[in-house]
């Protein structure tokens, strides 16, 4: 078996491969939401800032209090920061979509109130300004300090290259977050089994 890396492939690419079937596997991006500030310097999304692709401050504002917001402002409290959640719904991970258990919930909960997380439910951000961010819950505004604005308002699928080779003439495969987002390992690697054992 040939194991190539670091390789960016394209549509044209694969199809000129010898190759019976094909697996894409491109994973997702994170959504970015339609706020006035949200490409100042300050903003960054919740992979970048734990990749340590960005510069965080001292204040960080974390966009979303689903299960990659809430272990963000975790990773970012332990690390002594100022930490604030923002979540336009009314409860947070278990509020939103996500297939996260009971107990998951409950274990980041307790850590956010342990590390004294500044968490603001029902509130929808306003504007994101160079210091600050400006939310809204109730009809009524409030800034709050941000060094940095974390975004973790969810993942969309990355399933152009899939879309651009149905006609290829290969068994074109779509698994993991580029076929539903958001997902986990576990649902990655069941994909990943279910193809292998058809190909």
């Amino acid at each position: 078996m040939k194991v190539e890396l670091n390789q960016n492939l394209t549509a044209e690419d694969i199809k000129k491969l010898d190759a019976d079937a094909v697996v894409i596997s491109t994973g997702a991006s994170a959504k970015i939401p339609n706020i006035p500030g949200v490409k100042n310097a300050n903003v960054t999304t919740a992979v970048d800032a734990l990749l340590g692709n960005a510069e965080i401050g001292d204040n960080v504002v974390v966009v979303g209090g689903g299960q990659v917001g809430c272990e963000v402002a975790y990773e970012f409290l332990r690390a002594g920061r100022k930490v604030s959640v923002v979540e336009f719904l009314g409860g947070l991970i278990a509020g939103g979509t996500e297939p996260v258990s009971a107990a998951v919930v409950l274990m980041l909960e307790d850590l956010l109130n342990y590390y004294k997380a500044d968490i603001h439910l029902s509130s929808a951000v306003k504007e994101i300004k160079e210091k600050s961010v400006v939310i809204e819950k109730d009809g009524l505004s409030e800034e709050i300090p941000a060094d940095t604005v974390v975004l973790a308002a969810g993942f969309v699928e990355n399933n152009s290259l899939y879309t651009d080779l149905q006609d290829c003439g290969k068994d074109v495969y779509l698994i993991g977050d580029a076929k539903k987002s958001p997902g986990n390992i576990m649902h990655a690697v069941a994909d990943g089994n279910k193809v292998g054992r058809e190909i």
